[in-house]
């Protein structure tokens, strides 16, 4: 049965069970029928076109206007305990960061006449158009905040991705901690600059002025280093360095220790290794949502058209710059 048949027999009521539905629906039966179509479609081409988002930012569920994210840092050590005396109390000390939502939406139109000459594959190409442009949104949004983390500052005041001279204090309005560099000139990827960077990364400093405890999660490159990154994490075999300088044996001491993710956005010699701190979040107070408008508005009456509109709310932000660290 063609689509415009499917149509007509859902306004007439001829169309098997369609009396009870129109009984219940609160819009045209066959627009929530076409509804679930159009859903799969939008969404199926969002994720083809997100991009490596999701390994970038850790999306986390909002329910407010603004965010607030307390960044805890280790606790003071516990202290011995004298005969009949008191235990240490033990002190904790925290840094806001504010994150506050965005709207980002739009609204998309199904002609009528589509349905009435049947053209399936026009309609099923406007939802996938919907759902590649909000996905190239969300992937914009991302690339550009890394791509532009030598320029833009993060909640501190300090640049997002900030060398030794001027590196992030332990609090926001402190001094420069050198050892809070999180980002170094190192060049092309290779594993000695790898393993400068894990050096780099074991040697972060908390509020206390601590030394905390990141461990390196994963890694995402431009186009320069996509292929090194799958020769020194995902194959078993070491590179070699040079002629006569390898170690006494070819095992990988890296394999596998990270995922490795590639994005063709990033700046093309840029590396970015990700830590298992909590770092950059993509904050989502309305996740995408498909939305029709209802007949009674008017509108599909005066332009025989179907609206739909396409929504999302919340922010991609930086709550601890820990998250990430930048070696070229």
């Amino acid at each position: 049965m063609k689509l415009s048949e499917v149509f007509r027999a859902y306004k007439e009521g001829t169309f098997p069970g369609t009396e009870s539905l129109s009984e219940t629906a609160r819009v045209s039966e066959f627009a929530g029928f076409l509804q679930k179509g159009l859903r799969t479609e939008l969404f199926n081409s969002y994720q083809n076109w997100i991009g490596p988002v999701d390994f970038m930012f850790k999306r986390v569920p909002s329910s407010l206007f603004t965010e607030v994210w307390p960044k805890l840092s280790a606790p003071d050590l516990p202290a011995e305990r004298l005969m009949s005396g008191e235990f240490v109390r033990l002190g904790f000390n925290s840094e806001i960061v504010n994150l506050t939502n965005r709207e980002y939406g739009a609204i998309m139109e199904i002609d009528r006449f589509l349905i009435d000459t049947d053209q399936t594959r026009m309609i099923n190409a406007i939802p996938g158009k919907m759902g590649e442009a909000m996905g190239r949104q969300d992937h914009l949004l991302a690339y550009t905040f890394m791509n532009n983390g030598l320029t833009a500052t993060c909640y501190d005041a300090v640049l997002i991705f900030a060398l030794t001279a001027a590196a992030h204090p332990n609090v926001t309005g402190g001094a420069a901690v050198a050892a809070n560099a999180n980002y170094t000139v190192l060049g092309a990827l290779s594993e000695a600059n790898y393993e400068t960077a894990l050096v780099t990364i074991q040697g972060w400093r908390g509020i206390f002025d601590e030394l905390i405890n990141p461990k390196v999660t994963g890694i995402i490159t431009g186009t320069t280093d996509q292929f090194t990154a799958q020769r020194i994490f995902k194959d078993s075999t070491r590179m070699s360095t040079a002629a006569g300088l390898d170690y006494g044996h070819n095992r990988n001491i890296h394999y596998n220790e990270v995922e490795v993710q590639f994005d063709k956005a990033l700046t093309a010699a840029s590396w970015y290794l990700k830590t298992d701190i909590t770092g950059f979040v993509n904050q989502e107070l309305t996740p995408l949502e498909l939305m029709k408008e209802t007949d009674e508005s008017g509108l599909s009456f005066d332009t025989r058209v179907y609206r739909y509109r396409v929504y999302r709310a919340g922010v991609l932000g930086c709550v601890d710059w820990r998250g990430f660290y930048k070696g070229n």
